[in-house]
């Protein structure tokens, strides 16, 4: 069973409840706890799937990165910036992030643009226009 709606629930509801009940806090505590239970909810696959070799430590590096930098500071700049924005306004940069993915494919890595993108581009930018109408 499918349950991608589930994870489209989440990234429409985490704004409303983080400027709701949590706007108080200073921001690194909810991220710590949201952090710290994702990372039990996923510990017992991580746990049945451990690598055959020890990675190098360019790819301990890289995964050290992208949690730190990426994944925690990106979600402390996101709880700001709910604080500050409200949550409508800062849902609409998850929105707008597969526009810049997009972008950055065609510009940086020669990815081949189609109608069905350009469409999805329109739709996204739109609706984001919209919904701050």
């Amino acid at each position: 069973m499918r349950r991608w709606w589930l994870a489209t629930l989440g990234y429409a509801l985490a704004p409303i409840v983080v400027s709701r009940r949590l706007a108080d806090l200073h921001p690194l505590g909810p991220v710590t706890a949201s952090l710290m239970l994702s990372t039990l909810a996923l510990l017992p696959a991580a746990l049945a799937q451990l690598p055959h070799a020890t990675p190098s430590l360019g790819a301990i590096a890289a995964i050290a990165t992208l949690g730190v930098v990426c994944t925690a500071g990106g979600l402390v700049v996101f709880f700001q910036l709910i604080a500050e924005a409200g949550p409508t306004r800062a849902s609409v940069v998850t929105y707008v992030n597969p526009v810049v993915a997009v972008i950055i494919g065609v510009a940086a890595l020669g990815e081949h643009l189609g109608v069905m993108s350009v469409t999805g581009l329109i739709c996204i930018l739109g609706g984001s226009w919209l919904s701050q109408g």
